[in-house]
């Protein structure tokens, strides 16, 4: 499936999807991680039971992002769609050789 950031930049980054042993890559990962750079910011804490911290965002933490435990979420069905597309597309270029 492609990545999330990746759907939502694709077309403004100028890169597309390809298909290679049933996965979905990019070949616009250097334009994306520039994009990244640029404008992403990460941060991180450590927790014994990380799941429980992120149930604990996706529930009070606006995350439009975040597909999954947030379907919820007003973007979620516009994100999902928008996935599937890039995919769709993915599918109808050549696969990559092994």
């Amino acid at each position: 499936m492609p990545d999330v950031p990746a759907c939502l930049l694709a077309e403004r980054l100028g890169f597309s999807f390809v298909e290679w042993e049933g996965m979905t890559f990019s070949d616009g990962e250097a334009a994306l991680s520039a994009w990244m750079d640029r404008n992403a910011f990460v941060c991180w804490c450590e927790a014994a039971e990380q799941w429980l911290v992120e149930e604990e965002l996706i529930r009070t933490v606006d995350l439009p992002l975040n597909l999954d435990q947030n379907r919820h979420h007003a973007f979620h069905a516009e994100l999902s769609r928008l996935q599937a597309e890039q995919k769709a597309k993915a599918r109808e270029l050549p696969t990559l050789p092994r």
